[in-house]
C-alpha cells in the first residue's frame, strides 16, 4: 500500500499530522475530517519550503553555503 503522503504528492507526514489534529481537536473527541491532516501537511510543507528558500538566499548573498538561525529572521 501507499502512504497518505505519497497519495497526496507531498513529503510531510500525513499520519503524524493526523495524530496531532486528533490531540488538539476542538470538540474534544479526537474526530477530524479526512482532508484536514492532508491540507495541514501540505500547507506546512509549502511554508517550510518558502522559509528555507529565503534563508538559503540570505546565506548565498553572504557567501555562505550553510543556513544560520539569523538567516531565517
Amino acid at each position: 500500500g501507499t502512504t497518505h503522503s505519497a497519495q497526496a504528492g507531498i513529503t510531510f507526514p500525513v499520519q503524524r499530522t493526523k495524530q496531532l489534529c486528533k490531540l488538539v481537536s476542538p470538540s474534544g473527541n479526537g474526530r477530524t475530517s479526512t482532508e484536514a491532516p492532508v491540507a495541514l501537511a501540505a500547507i506546512s510543507e509549502k511554508l517550510t519550503d518558502i522559509l528555507v528558500r529565503g534563508a538559503s538566499g540570505c546565506a548565498t548573498r553572504d557567501g555562505r553555503s550553510r543556513i544560520q538561525p539569523g538567516d531565517v529572521f
